[in-house]
This record gives structure tokens, sequence and C-alpha cells, in this order.
């Protein structure tokens, strides 16, 4: 037997002797390492700190080099607010691919505006309501409430979320009336976290929305300068 297999049959042993379903360390980018990540994940003193309370949700910034814990940090939120200590509180939404970001802006960083921001957050976290809310939880929606989430589905959703929510919801129309561009970026999202705090079983809605920003770097590679320009009217005007 080669040497390389018979390493390869110990670490097997070995994992199986701890419990692992698979080799954890096999993988080196978070996301496809969520089903290992909350075995394995060391960690760190200021994850409470980023995690925070949902009852008064405040902005955090973790900085650190590449290949250094970020993205598996992130994953780690996603987890805690999925199947952890949040579940049921907040809906966690990634936001780490920008090409609807720069498509909305002709692929230029320098021409993103706020605008562009909350419409690519806006269709990720309908997104996110179709793959991890239950149907069941829309339940607690007024009519006019369904449709004003109808009306912004229809203006910022991607057609299968589109779909989704009408089955979800089974009843309603878009609300009438609402002019979405008369209000401001900041005053859509605001509605928008509004509308999802108030879903969820009898009496235990969520209590916030948490909007998980990554990979900035891969905006343009190798420029770091396309990459603050493009996310410059996020963090200086949604504050």
């Amino acid at each position: 037997m080669a040497a390389s297999s018979v390493k390869l049959s110990r670490l097997s042993r070995w994992l199986e002797t701890f419990g692992f379903k698979g080799q954890p360390f096999a993988l080196y980018e978070a996301d496809l390492e969520r089903e290992f990540l909350p075995m394995c994940f060391v960690d760190r003193p200021y994850l409470d700190n980023i995690l925070g309370d949902p009852a008064a949700p405040q902005t955090a910034v973790l900085t650190a080099g590449s290949g250094e814990g970020k993205s598996a940090t992130r994953e780690m939120i996603v987890y805690e607010c999925l199947s952890g200590e949040l579940r049921g509180r907040v809906l966690p939404v990634r936001y780490d691919s920008f090409d609807y970001l720069l498509g909305q802006a002709g692929g230029d960083p320098g021409q993103v505006t706020l605008a562009h921001h909350a419409s690519a957050i806006l269709r990720l976290l309908f997104q996110t309501l179709r793959e991890e809310v239950p149907a069941t939880y829309f339940e607690a929606l007024e009519d006019f409430e369904a449709g004003l989430l109808l009306g912004l589905a229809g203006s910022y959703a991607d057609p299968v979320s589109q779909l989704w929510l009408r089955q979800a919801l089974r009843r309603g129309s878009p609300a009438e009336g609402v002019d979405w561009q008369g209000m401001t970026p900041v005053e859509i999202l605001l509605q928008a976290v509004d509308l999802v705090t108030r879903l969820g079983p009898p009496g235990q809605p969520y209590r916030a929305v948490y909007i998980l920003v990554d990979r900035v770097d891969e905006i343009r590679r190798g420029d770091s300068a396309a990459c603050f320009r493009a996310m410059q009217p996020l963090v200086s005007e949604a504050a």
C-alpha cells in the first residue's frame, strides 16, 4: 500500500474517532465548508460582539488578511442566526456577490450609488426569504402588509422569488398608491426590514435582519480603489 494511502486511512480513522462525517480540512472556501464549520470553528473573542443584540443591532466591521477567517466568521454568524442561539430572532442575508450591483452601474464601480446597493440587497433579501423562511411565517402579516411585501417584490425581487412569494402569501395583491421610487434607498430598506420583523410564529417575530457584507475585494481583484468606490455609498450614506 502506498504511503499516501496509509496516511489517508489513518486520517479517516482519526476523524471517525472524533465523530467527523468527512474531512473538514479538504476545502479552503468557507462557502464550501458550511457542513463542518460549526464542528471545528474556534470562536474568536469578538464573535459575540458581532452577533450583538437583535433588539438593538449595530454595525460591526471585521478586518483581516486573506485566508484569516473573515468568511468563516460570516458563515458562523449565519449558522447562529439560522440554527444557533439567534434562531428565529434574526434573518441573515449574505451580501457577498456583486455582479447584480455592478450590472446596474454598467460595470463601473465608480458609478455605483446607494440606490444600486439597496436594490441588490433587497433582491438578496427576497431570495433569503424564499430559501430560509417557512411559508407559515407569512400568516402573521395583515392584508395591507402582505400587499406592501408584494409591491416590494414586484419592484426588487427576482422572478422566481416573486412567484414563490405569491404562493406563500396566497392572498392579496400589491398595495396600490405606494410610490417606491419616491422613497429614499434607506427608507425602502427600513420598510423591508419592518415587514420582515413582522414574520414568524404567533408572538415570536424576527427581531432584526443582518446584512452580512463579504468578499468586497472581489469586486475588482487587485484594484482596491475600485472596491472602495463601489462600497463608499453603502458605508457613508446608509449609516
